[in-house]
């Protein structure tokens, strides 16, 4: 039976690659393992569309969230050497934690509540990464973010008492992580995860991308078919909250390995390993694994089958058939729409009901989707360099798992591909701009531009405006000197920095920036004079205000 699987693989290699053409993505590498050895493996398109190198199953990806699949099995690895407990307050190990609207937090937020994403946590993360793939955010500015950062509703209580994703909670566990371990994380993830799994292509150190010569670059394809080169810093050892969070990359062979030895740690077999892929690893460093993907909070959804769904520590656990299979992806317009339209593409309704866990990484330039099935020690794979018209990872996962377990009926996925796809080409406009155009009011004089100039402090970074005096227009420094935008007149007392085309936004990496407010600042007076701003940085969430500095009239950079 295993010795047909990858035959019918080869039948969907047409399918996958237009998906790689229809999502506008660069590359797309794939990997499947199956009862604990790796029987497929195939790349599509380039790591490097500049020099035409093709991507492999050695090309080193952005893995965003899903590295904090590697923040989990660390903190799994202190508890089973004695240096922290599960249970232990995080603040214990990071004592400046202590989120002012919420002081149970402090006192009684644990890993578990934290890494199950329930710790009262929410998440600014357009204060940690900026535009241009820029991190805004000091690393020792990082523990004042998560202190001032917004908790919740009204009073800014709701401790444990509901589920939101945060980066920023991830961050601090990571803090935690260097505490008990006495090493920095980046060391700790080497020595004790990447050696011992010999997983020789994952970066965790700036150095390793920067000398290494099979890197998948992120990409955008723009309008006029012409392919851009995104760029960010989110891997580098010295900033610990940003690589524990979603700054780790790798390829297509080490996450093999590393999914096989999450699976069999789960089952316990660290002493003797099934033959496979992970035979000439001489122990499993992996402890904790079945704690850790067992669930913990369960993630409604609304499909007819309503089998498991909950999500673990940095992983989400759940059964087929379930519209979860696709949860977390970017595929959100036709999952979130009135029909619910991806319900019409579930996988395997007639099929017996399997077990999953899964994460995604999303980020400018890469889409990242991982499933593993422990019941057959199996796991899919797909890494993509690309993230614009949907999600080619979750549809391409998506087709190999019908294949790998012959699942029925078969489901032709290709409608919802292209729905999908075409729906994403008019998202900037009806979802960004419709709402901008519709709100913005230049029919008022703009008063004068030195009332706005200055210094705005809030959720741990500084806003600065200032005028270029090349343009006559005011400007907006994202809390660092090489990380500048043009401010446009948008309303009285507003200015607006959000691109106004599709193309400025994808080239701009600004795919966080996906509500039009979030790219308007609101300045407030008192007396008369600007003194602060409010910004609404996340459409569900309230905005946060940033405090004016005093200036000197003479210290002002509009009369320097």
């Amino acid at each position: 039976m295993q010795e047909e699987i990858p035959h019918r693989f080869e039948n969907v290699l047409d399918i996958i690659d237009e998906i790689k053409t229809r999502c506008k993505v660069a590359s797309i590498s794939i990997g499947v393992l199956h009862e604990g050895k790796a029987i497929f493996r195939k790349s599509f398109g380039y790591r490097d569309v500049e020099n035409k190198l093709p991507a492999d199953s050695d090309s080193m990806y952005m893995l965003a969230s899903l590295s904090k699949n590697f923040l989990v099995a660390s903190v799994g690895i202190l508890v089973h050497e004695g240096k922290l407990k599960w249970e232990d307050p995080v603040s214990a190990y990071v004592p400046d934690f202590n989120p002012r609207d919420d002081p149970r937090i402090r006192e009684k937020a644990n890993f578990i509540d934290i890494l199950r994403h329930s710790g009262g946590l929410s998440n600014p993360v357009v204060s940690v990464l900026g535009p241009d793939g820029k991190v805004l955010l000091p690393p020792e500015d990082f523990i004042r973010l998560a202190n001032t950062a917004p908790t919740g509703n009204d009073v800014g209580q709701y401790y444990d008492r509901t589920w939101e994703y945060s980066n920023v909670g991830y961050g601090v566990v990571a803090l935690a992580v260097e505490k008990a371990s006495g090493m920095s994380y980046s060391e700790f993830v080497q020595k004790k995860i990447l050696e011992p799994l010999r997983l020789r292509r994952t970066a965790v150190t700036k150095s390793q991308v920067a000398t290494d010569d099979n890197i998948a670059y992120p990409y955008v394809e723009l309008q006029n078919g012409t392919w851009k080169k995104l760029q960010y810093e989110w891997t580098s050892e010295k900033h610990t909250p940003v690589l524990a969070a979603f700054g780790k990359r790798s390829c297509v062979n080490d996450l093999l390995t590393w999914c096989a030895a999450t699976m069999s740690a789960e089952f316990e077999e660290e002493e003797e390993m099934k033959p496979g892929i992970l035979q000439d690893i001489q122990r499993n460093p992996l402890k904790q694994m079945k704690r850790i993907r067992t669930g913990y909070w369960t993630r409604p959804h609304d499909d007819p089958f309503q089998n498991q769904s909950e999500y673990c520590m940095g992983w989400m656990r759940a059964v087929m058939p379930s519209c979860q299979v696709g949860w977390g992806s970017y595929n959100t317009l036709t999952t979130y729409d009135a029909e619910r339209t991806s319900h019409k593409y579930i996988l395997g309704t007639e099929s017996p009901k399997r077990p999953f866990l899964k994460h995604t990484g999303l980020g400018i330039g890469t889409a990242i989707c991982v499933h593993t099935f422990p019941d057959t020690r199996s796991a899919v794979i797909v890494l993509s360099n690309g993230l614009n018209l949907g999600d080619a990872s979750d549809f391409t996962a998506q087709i190999l798992i019908q294949e790998l377990f012959d699942l029925h009926p078969r489901i032709d996925l290709m409608p919802w591909v292209k729905l999908e796809t075409e729906r994403r080409l008019t998202e900037f406009h009806n979802t960004i701009m419709l709402g901008w155009l519709e709100n913005r009011d230049v029919s008022e004089a703009e008063r004068p531009q030195e009332e706005f100039i200055g210094d705005y402090c809030g959720l741990a970074i500084t806003l600065s405006v200032t005028r270029n005096e090349k343009t006559k227009k005011l400007q907006l420094q994202f809390n660092r000197d090489d990380c500048v935008v043009q401010l446009e007149y948008y309303n009285v007392d507003k200015y607006s920095y959000m691109p106004t085309t599709r193309d400025g936004w994808l080239a701009g990496g600004w795919l966080d920036w996906d509500y039009y407010m979030v790219g308007v600042l609101d300045f407030r007076r008192e007396k008369g004079e600007v003194n602060g701003l409010w910004w609404k940085w996340e459409e569900p969430s309230k905005p946060s205000w940033f405090a004016k500095k005093k200036l000197p009239r003479s210290k002002w950079p509009f009369l320097s």
